[in-house]
């Protein structure tokens, strides 16, 4: 078993919340950021592509879908206008852990 925040033991292959800047909180806190709201969190460790002019944000989360279920389905062609985006630059795929495995 390895070990995650606090000294859990995890089960094998449970992948331990990052947040050091790659999990939930740090986006919320980095998405806040861009309309000048603190949250006292860290940001993600790699900037959200908004610079400025920004006055909206859409944030689509799919719970209890894994990364390598959402990877198979974009490959599938079952959600060709997400594909689209992602590989046109409008959107972007990122990985990140929740509070707990």
């Amino acid at each position: 078993m390895s070990s995650g925040p606090r000294g859990v033991d995890l089960l094998p292959g449970a992948v331990a919340p990052a947040y050091d800047g790659g999990s939930l909180v740090n986006l919320t806190a980095s998405i806040a950021a861009v309309f000048g709201v603190p949250t006292g969190h860290g940001a993600l460790r790699e900037p959200l592509p908004a610079d400025g002019g920004v006055d909206r944000v859409v944030l689509l989360v799919c719970d209890a879908l894994g990364e390598r279920q959402f990877a198979r389905h974009l490959a599938s062609g079952t959600m060709p206008r997400l594909a689209h985006r992602i590989d046109a630059g409008e959107a972007r795929r990122s990985v990140l852990t929740s509070v707990f495995p």
